[in-house]
This record gives structure tokens, sequence and C-alpha cells, in this order.
């Protein structure tokens, strides 16, 4: 009966266990002397593929899976998977003044969408210019941290 019970027991957990994983797509752009490092870490449901747009500039790229990359498409299949890689693209500079400009498109849902800036130490940031509204601002004593919890996100719909 004791043995009955406990595999009872593993099958609801495993069960519970299927519904209790969750897609998420976490993104953290690091300012560094006029370049971006983008280091990305995508999870998925099940082992699934994923195509994401990187910039033309893009170099020193990391993937940590097989991967294809076709003009600016970047294709990886897995389950865990972490991307980086160094650009300029996304800084606009005007006189004295630098502009973080870049869009993220999703082509599937994700339960979780993180978005963090993070700024080098001497940069200023107004509240009123940060754009999507919602965002968090934080400091580790040394960088800007602009944290964007977007919670999940429909394919097809841009954020940042």
């Amino acid at each position: 009966m004791a043995i009955k019970g406990i595999l009872y027991c593993l099958v609801l957990v495993m069960f519970l266990a299927s519904f209790a994983s969750a897609s998420s797509y976490d993104v953290n752009y690091i300012q560094e002397d006029g370049k971006i490092l983008v280091k990305s870490i995508i999870s998925l449901d099940s082992i699934g593929e994923i195509s994401l747009e990187i910039p033309k500039d893009a170099r020193a790229l990391s993937v940590s899976k097989n991967y294809s990359l076709n003009d600016e498409i970047l294709t990886v299949e897995g389950r865990e998977i972490q991307i980086s890689y160094i650009t300029e693209e996304p800084i606009d500079h005007s006189g004295s003044d630098y502009y973080f400009t870049n869009r993220l498109i999703f082509e599937r849902d994700f339960d979780s969408v993180v978005v963090k800036l993070f700024l080098k130490e001497g940069f200023v940031v107004d509240v009123v210019d940060i754009y999507p509204k919602g965002a968090r601002i934080e400091t580790d004593g040394k960088s800007i941290i602009i944290d964007w919890d977007f919670g999940s996100v429909n394919a097809g719909k841009s954020e940042a």
C-alpha cells in the first residue's frame, strides 16, 4: 500500500511540474564606451526553435547551442539558450546626449520578459525621457540600471 501511495505522489508531482515550466526572455544591455554588450537568456517550455534579428554590426557572437545565421537572422534550437554579442547599433548620439534605441519584436509568447539597461558610471538619466514607461531605476553604486519587467508578452508584440 505504501509503494502505491509513493507512486501516486510521484506521478502527481511530475504532472504538476509540467504546468510549472514557463518560458522567459531576459536580456541585458550593458553600455561600455559607445558599445553595447547584449546578453540574452531564453528559456522555453520545451525544446524549440527561435529566430532573432541581430544587428548588422554584431561581433563577438556567442551562442550556447548550435545555430545558423542568415543575413541578420539568428536561428537557434534548444530549451535553455544563451546569446551574447557586441554592437553599436542601438546607440544614437546627438550633441552631448546619447540615446539608446532598440526594439524587441517577439515571434512567440513568453510568460516573462525582463529587459535591463546598464549605463556606465557618469551617465545621467532623466526619468521623463525613459520609454517605455514603467521602468524601475536602480544603481549598484557604479552603474545606473534601468529595468523593465513586461510580464507576459504575446507573439507579434514589440517592446522597448
